[in-house]
């Protein structure tokens, strides 16, 4: 860890540790490459950073241009280097980096902050093992939305996974490969489907094209972890690289290596998902059945369950006491549906998630399943009925 100077555009930094910030005490090590990017000097930098949990870790690129020191040096600084850069990026265009040892000062034309210098920080062990790799190149978009709507329930602690965890599966979707991503505490639960561009096995020992059923291919992940993956995915393709207990996701200046989870969802969980049997489906708007909700919530409280009465002209929505009744008009398709019971907080957590203005509804009984679809293709929420009274 040698002598480092270097000075680097503000947006630059400031974007790389952005991606670079897995948690909220992430360390992050600085590190020089010494390779030359163009005319002016600039060289490439890396950013090396480790969740506190060690379960993901970040690799980002930068460039800056080096004044003086080792071009190879390296320092480490806990999670006040992101907050002093982002509270001196109102000031000039560009941050000096003066690493002396002990400290790092970052300066610009206005003024200056010293930050200790750290001997060592975590890392996960993501050596490349000899095991068969699976990669897959999909859009960004669509893991995006995968996850967004995939890995919106996180199971309670006593259930049969661990909490904060959701599932991707690669498998054969009407004769093309597609991604799965659900979650679920077989109370509740969402699923999203999407495309891939390619996906394949690749064997670890010689690094060929190796003969195995993606279909097989299922991966338990941090719900958490992965949603700020997909947030600061910046370029339009996205590459995967499942191995036994980790994946790698590159997306342009930008490697996340995340820890795979030993647990997984029953395999059982899934077929709810599709093993559905529906007496009746109903299409409501989003906006009006918020504010039937609302209104019930008023009358009732949170603790109470909500009713949805399904019948030929729409959904009466109603709290337990009866204090609230609102109609929410859309053309009813099957049998009537007296009373299903709801959690307040399970509906409005599918209220969040719907994009849309509408929200089709399609339910198996008052006693089984009901499923919830938007306008994105592929995406399903479930919830089963409490009990009324």
């Amino acid at each position: 860890m040698g002598k480092l100077k270097f000075v680097v555009k503000k947006e630059e930094i400031s974007g790389a540790l952005k991606k670079a910030g897995i948690d909220a005490n992430v360390d992050y090590n600085i590190i020089g490459s010494g390779a030359q990017k163009d005319e002016n000097g600039s060289s490439v930098f890396g950013i090396l950073s480790c969740s506190s949990s060690m379960m993901a870790q970040a690799q980002i690129v930068f460039h800056a241009k080096i004044l003086e020191g080792d071009e190879k040096g390296s320092f480490i600084c806990g999670p006040e280097l992101e907050k002093a850069v982002n509270n001196m990026s109102g000031i000039g265009n560009e941050l000096t980096f003066d690493y002396q040892g002990a400290f790092v000062e970052i300066s610009c034309d206005a003024g200056s902050i010293k930050l200790d210098c750290k001997e060592k920080m975590a890392s996960m062990d993501k050596s490349m093992g000899k095991e068969d790799m699976l990669g897959v190149i999909m859009n960004a978009e669509h893991l995006k939305m995968a996850v967004h709507k995939g890995a919106n329930y996180a199971p309670v602690d006593n259930m049969v996974v661990a909490k904060d965890t959701f599932e991707l599966k690669i498998c054969d979707s009407d004769g093309s490969v597609a991604m799965r991503a659900y979650s679920s505490d077989l109370y509740k639960g969402s699923l999203c489907e999407v495309p891939v561009i390619k996906a394949g096995y690749i064997s670890g020992a010689e690094g060929n094209q190796a003969s195995k059923n993606i279909s097989e291919s299922r991966y338990a992940l941090k719900c958490r972890i992965m949603d700020f993956v997909v947030n600061n995915l910046d370029e339009e393709v996205v590459q995967l690289m499942f191995q036994k207990s980790t994946v790698s996701i590159k997306s342009g200046n930008a490697v996340y290596t995340l820890a795979l989870l030993e647990r997984k969802f029953p395999k059982e969980i899934e077929k709810i998902f599709f093993d559905r049997d529906e007496i009746s489906k109903v299409s409501l708007s989003k906006k009006e059945l918020q504010s039937a909700i609302n209104l019930a919530l008023i009358a009732s409280g949170n603790a109470k369950p909500l009713i949805f009465a399904i019948q030929k002209d729409g959904v009466e929505v109603r709290d337990i006491f009866g204090k609230s009744k609102v109609k929410v008009p859309g053309e009813a398709e099957g049998a009537a549906v007296d009373e299903i019971g709801f959690s307040f907080d399970q509906m409005r957590a599918i209220l969040a998630k719907t994009h849309s203005d509408k929200l089709l509804m399609t339910t198996q009984g008052s006693r089984k399943a009901t499923y919830f679809f938007d306008d994105v293709k592929g995406a399903v929420a479930f919830l089963l009925p409490v009990k009324v009274s």
